[in-house]
């Protein structure tokens, strides 16, 4: 994991998800965010499913992100990645 997280990621991984939207997660921004509410992915903790679905894998989860949000480079898949599996890591 980075040496350093944004305070985006602190901020989401310091409480539990409840209704939090998709674009609360580390490294989704706006046109993420459109592009994952177009695969039905409102909601961080449906993303959440999405990451638990692949076993918290983080090869399976950055292929799977590059394919449903194209427009999220790889910085922003890892920081996806890295926020789930923290938040993961405080919380379950």
């Amino acid at each position: 994991m980075a040496e350093t997280t944004s305070q985006k990621h602190q901020n989401f991984i310091k409480e539990q998800m409840r209704d939090k939207p998709v674009n609360q997660v580390a490294g989704i921004g706006e046109k993420i965010s459109g592009e994952l509410n177009d695969q039905g992915f409102k909601y961080a903790y449906q993303l959440l499913g999405q990451f638990l679905i692949l076993n918290k894998n983080e090869g399976d989860f950055l292929d799977w992100f590059k394919e449903v949000a194209p427009s999220a480079n790889s910085k922003h898949r890892q920081d996806a990645y890295e926020c789930l599996s923290k938040w993961c890591e405080l919380m379950l």
